[in-house]
């Protein structure tokens, strides 16, 4: 899923300086050549005084909470795959960190799957024929 989020900042030119966190070294290292960021492999390696824009957490679930409360400490716009915790003792967690976060804090979600446009593509397709 990160290589799609990474795919989109390009098409739309978001991105200036891509940061690409990933424990397994070697991908990372292929994603930044590939979309002109930079490897590292931890987001602790990032300064709190660097200016990020945003933290785009793509890993699976059960890592959310933990690079959310990371991504706070670098005072950061966040967006988290959904769904971005695992249970509701979590989302308790999240609420309390996010209740007066001075940032952005989204969860993606795939609309694809939204009833009303899985309805819509099969009257498009039905108007097609």
């Amino acid at each position: 899923m990160g290589e799609t989020h990474l795919e989109m900042y390009r098409t739309l030119r978001i991105g200036r300086k891509v940061y690409i966190i990933d424990t397994n070294k070697k991908r990372g290292i292929e994603l930044a050549k590939k979309y002109g960021g930079v490897f590292k492999n931890n987001l602790d390696q990032l300064s709190s005084k660097l200016k990020i824009d945003i933290c785009d957490i793509c890993t699976p679930t059960y890592l959310h909470l933990y690079y959310i409360k990371k991504a706070v400490k670098l005072s950061t716009h966040i967006i988290v795959e959904k769904p971005p915790v695992l249970n509701y003792k979590e989302s308790l967690t999240l609420s309390k960190i996010i209740k007066n976060y001075p940032r952005v804090f989204m969860t993606a979600y795939s609309e694809r799957f939204f009833m009303p446009f899985v309805l819509l593509k099969i009257f498009a397709k039905n108007l097609i024929k």
